[in-house]
């Protein structure tokens, strides 16, 4: 008997979803957050051994970092894996925007409508702090924002643990757009290796009469 019961239980157990790999298939509701994904991790009978493959779980939550007056952003595609995490609670009022203290609708211990998705849970191989994946180079020890990696239109923003910034980009027709903006430096700003500040400086222009004009007064 004892025997019969701790294998009820384990058989139980197996049968909780709890956190799983998934491949995101279909992204039609992506502006809403949500996304349909697949698990890529067939489910065993736990009795038996057989395998069977998972149904498409739909509206599953995207988590992104984000806040009430911040958000970091990024394209998601079908294809791309994630990490599901189904809640112990019933979060149907709260993703319908519900913030207040409630009750549930119902148990939902283990329920697949309760999966929220984690981008970045990646393989090893495709890992984001291996440098094999990108073309820019990539420093572990800063913080990186990396679009379009890995491939001709791949651009970085690089800020070193010594303060310094860094945007490359491997696009031989990049443009970086500032709008509204000044920028104010306390330093210089070199352009092909020539100083801005020594330019404005000391540049002179040919006057009326022909001969050159002294440089600007500071």
């Amino acid at each position: 008997m004892e025997g019969m019961v701790k294998q009820l239980i384990s058989y139980n157990n197996h049968n909780l979803n709890l956190t799983f790999p998934a491949i995101i298939v279909n992204t039609a509701n992506l502006r809403d957050g949500m996304v349909d994904v697949k698990p890529i991790v067939n489910y065993m009978n736990p009795l038996t051994w057989d395998t069977f493959e998972n149904s498409v779980i739909r509206d599953v939550r995207l988590i992104y970092p984000s806040t009430s007056s911040s958000t970091i952003s990024f394209p998601v595609s079908q294809g791309d894996t994630v990490g599901v995490v189904i809640q112990t609670s019933d979060i149907s009022k709260f993703k319908l925007g519900n913030k207040d203290v409630h009750d549930p609708e119902y148990l939902s211990y283990g329920n697949c409508s309760n999966a929220v998705a984690y981008v970045g849970f990646e393989t090893v191989q495709d890992s984001c702090l291996n440098p094999n994946n990108y073309r820019n180079g990539f420093d572990a020890e800063s913080l990186n924002i990396i679009h379009n990696k890995g491939t001709p239109s791949e651009s970085n923003i690089t800020i070193k643990k010594s303060g310094e910034i860094f945007i490359s980009t491997q696009s031989s027709k990049s443009n970086v757009n500032i709008n509204g903006i000044v920028i104010t430096s306390d330093g210089d700003i070199l352009v092909k290796g020539m100083s801005l500040f020594s330019h404005m400086r000391n540049h002179t222009h040919i006057g009326n009469q022909g001969a050159p004009t002294s440089p600007p007064q500071m």
